[in-house]
């Protein structure tokens, strides 16, 4: 109930690549609205599969991170 902002960030580990950030007010209803990741670029590996994290911040109104979460996974699936 304190989180005021969801910051978001993608980057690509096996190429050292930041696909962007992004940083929208959180209204609490659960739904990210559409063409919020427009400053995310996508996932596209120039060669093999890019290792990817996705982290999500949740931040006070004085911008202070009280929680934070990531996943790690690959892009194209390896095999």
């Amino acid at each position: 109930e304190q989180t005021k902002f969801i910051k978001v960030h993608m980057y690509d580990h096996e190429y050292k690549y930041d696909h962007g950030k992004v940083i929208f007010p959180y209204t609490g209803n659960g739904i990210i609205d559409m063409g919020r990741f427009k400053e995310i670029q996508g996932p596209c590996p120039p060669v093999a599969p890019g290792r990817y994290e996705i982290t999500i911040k949740a931040v006070d109104e004085k911008e202070v991170v009280i929680g934070i979460g990531s996943k790690e996974r690959y892009f194209p699936e390896k095999e």
